[in-house]
């Protein structure tokens, strides 16, 4: 296996991993900064409402 093919496998592996860790934050991961939601829900104007607070949780 020649180095061109090996470098290729080895970029196409790192955007793949990037892909999915770009998913994960911007569509599943919540941000403290912009009130526990995820940047898309804040992108989209989604008014999200809790059934309990932050401090709520930590105390169960």
């Amino acid at each position: 296996m020649n180095l061109t093919v090996i470098m290729n496998r080895t970029a196409e592996a790192a955007k793949e991993t990037l892909e999915r860790y770009f998913v994960h934050y911007n569509f599943h991961r919540l941000h403290r900064s912009i009130g526990f939601i995820t940047p898309q829900q804040k992108w989209e104007g989604t008014e999200v409402v809790y059934a309990t607070t932050f401090s709520e949780n930590l105390s169960n």
